[in-house]
C-alpha cells in the first residue's frame, strides 16, 4: 500500500507540479496581456493628458484674444460713440448753415432758368430781328441801286443842262457883247 500511496503521491505531485507550472504561464500570459493592456492605457492616457495640456494652452490663447477683442470692442464703442456725438455736434452746427446755402442754390437755380428763358427769348427774337435786317438789307440795296441809276440819270441831265446853259451863256454873253457893240 506504501508504493500504491507513493504513486498516488507522485501522480497528485505530477499533477500538482503541471497545474502549478499551467498557473504560472496562465499568470504570465495575463499578466503579459494586462500589462501590455497597462502600457497602452498608459500611453493613451500620456496622449490624452498632451493633448489636454494642448487644449488647455489653446483655451487661455483663446480666452486671451477673446479679452483683447473684448478691450478693441469697448475701444471700437467708444469711438463710435464719440464720432456719434461729433457728427451730431457737426449736424447742429452746419444744418442751419446747409440749410441756408440749399435754399441760396434754389434760389439761383430758379434765377438761372428765368435768365435762360429770358435770353432763349432775346436770342430768338434778335433771330427773326436778324432775318428782317436780312431782307431789309436785300431791298434797300435794290433800292440803292434804283436812286444810284436816277442819280446818274439825274447828274447826266444835270450835265446835259448845265453844257445847254453853258451854251445860252455864251449865247447870251456874246449877245450882250454884240449889242454893246453895237451902240
Amino acid at each position: 500500500a506504501l508504493a500504491d500511496v507513493q504513486k498516488e503521491m507522485t501522480k497528485w505531485f505530477d499533477k500538482c507540479t503541471r497545474l502549478e507550472q499551467e498557473l504560472s504561464n496562465s499568470k504570465e500570459m495575463r499578466q503579459t496581456g494586462l500589462e501590455v493592456q497597462v502600457e497602452q492605457l498608459t500611453a493613451k492616457a500620456n496622449e490624452k493628458d498632451q493633448q489636454n495640456k494642448q487644449q488647455i494652452t489653446r483655451i487661455h490663447k483663446l480666452e486671451s484674444d477673446v479679452q483683447g477683442w473684448k478691450y478693441e470692442l469697448s475701444i471700437l464703442r467708444r469711438e463710435k460713440s464719440e464720432l456719434v456725438e461729433k457728427n451730431a455736434k457737426m449736424a447742429k452746427e452746419n444744418l442751419p448753415v446747409i440749410d441756408k446755402l440749399l435754399t441760396k442754390s434754389r434760389e439761383a437755380v430758379e434765377r438761372l432758368s428765368k435768365d435762360c428763358e429770358t435770353l432763349s427769348k432775346m436770342f430768338k427774337l434778335q433771330g427773326q430781328e436778324n432775318k428782317k435786317t436780312i431782307a431789309d438789307r436785300g431791298e434797300v440795296a435794290k433800292e440803292l441801286e434804283r436812286v444810284r441809276a436816277q442819280l446818274a440819270e439825274e447828274r447826266e441831265r444835270i450835265r446835259l443842262k448845265e453844257g445847254r446853259l453853258e451854251s445860252t451863256e455864251a449865247l447870251y454873253l456874246r449877245t450882250m457883247a454884240a449889242r454893246k457893240c453895237i451902240h
